[in-house]
């Protein structure tokens, strides 16, 4: 039996966070044994990321920091390794990173990683990013969810051997279009069936490039007047993102929805898909569209050009640029038939490529080789 602990932190249930939760529900428990570490502050309550993984019967076990530089915690953190004698760390983002590899110099382990993208937003976080990516070099292995990610790596010294393409995939069975509660955003917004709804699904964040989605949505909503946009997510540009969309007099057309624990009804509801981030890893949200047969445009970051072949499965644009997200909007309004053929095959693509069998059956080999 191989003890695996995953370490991540955050409070929310995220891409990366749902891939970690369905690894642990799917691998062989025959074999592998796996728990998730969440970095916690001692007087948080439960998060939501830790009653999402309980829900799943998953082990969490909560680690301590007393503040952001608590070096105390590699220290609790080892008392966790030998009580539950874990053989391998799985960390997930900058400071995991950098506490798997505080904790590998103290206690005989190996040392895995995950690199699911970088975010950038502060010389602060550029800091932490930089001393994660050093500190790679000396884990057993790290595993990239997108080629661009992988060649990224490789530019920090990490022997090819050791850096392995994984993509990130869903678990197709999870998604079944029509098994869910019916008109949730319509209904909440008092909007006919024949009204058109684009989406744009994830964190409120700078990165995320909400504020072009928004500009370009007001550009549409000026020529058309069935056609509604869903930012759906919260996070720190929620104020911004409201304010613009106020400026802009659009207040009935562009809503602001918040955060859906389960977001499989809203896919339903949608009609369109759109991402306009600045950097990405490898978004799940492309695929779980795709799955639940929405027509979808991304921006040409990260691992998104893996999932959209350009006038193929979708549309592909570079970042930050208005007027390419407005002609995508205007395609998929245009077009139902050229979309419709779009979407059958992505759904071919999921399923050849980006199935969870798949990742799950490379995890796995990956956990054996170390030993």
């Amino acid at each position: 039996m191989i003890n695996v602990l995953h370490l991540r932190d955050t409070d929310r249930v995220c891409g990366p966070g749902k891939t970690i939760i369905e690894t642990c529900s799917r691998i062989n428990k025959e074999k592998y044994n796996l728990y998730i570490g969440i970095f916690v502050r001692g007087d948080e309550e439960k998060n939501k990321y830790q009653a999402a993984a309980e829900e799943r019967g998953i082990t969490v076990l909560p680690i301590v920091m007393n503040h952001k530089l608590d070096l105390a915690v590699v220290f609790r953190l080892i008392k966790i390794i030998k009580r539950y004698k874990i053989d391998v760390l799985h960390s997930h983002e900058y400071k995991s990173d950098i506490i798997a590899f505080l904790a590998a110099k103290l206690s005989p382990i190996k040392i895995v990683s995950t690199a699911h993208g970088w975010i950038e937003n502060s010389t602060k976080s550029k800091m932490y990013l930089r001393a994660s990516k050093n500190v790679l070099k000396y884990f057993n292995k790290v595993i990239a969810v997108s080629p661009k990610i992988r060649n990224e790596l490789l530019k920090y010294k990490i022997k090819e051997d050791k850096c392995q393409l994984i993509y990130n995939a869903i678990v197709i069975e999870n998604y079944v279009s029509g098994a869910y509660e019916k008109n949730i955003l319509r209904n909440r917004y008092k909007l006919d069936k024949n009204d058109f709804l684009i989406g744009n699904i994830g964190r409120l964040s700078k990165e995320k490039g909400q504020k072009d989605f928004v500009t370009a949505a007001t550009a549409i909503a000026e020529r058309h007047e069935n056609i509604y946009f869903f930012l759906i997510g919260d996070g720190p540009e929620k104020d911004a993102l409201a304010t613009l969309i106020n400026n802009s007099g659009l207040q009935d057309r562009i809503f602001l929805t918040g955060h859906y624990h389960d977001i499989k009804p809203v896919f339903q509801d949608l009609d369109a898909v759109g991402l306009t981030s600045y950097t990405e890893g490898f978004p799940n949200v492309l695929l779980e569209s795709l799955i639940m047969r929405k027509p979808i445009f991304g921006t040409d970051v990260g691992g998104v050009r893996d999932i959209i072949i350009d006038q193929e499965t979708g549309q592909l644009i570079q970042p930050n640029d208005i007027a390419a997200i407005t002609d995508c909007m205007e395609f998929i309004i245009n077009n139902p038939d050229e979309c419709k053929h779009q979407v059958t095959k992505g759904v071919q693509l999921i399923e050849e490529r980006y199935d969870f069998k798949i990742r799950i059956n490379k995890i796995e080999k990956l956990y054996s080789e170390l030993f």
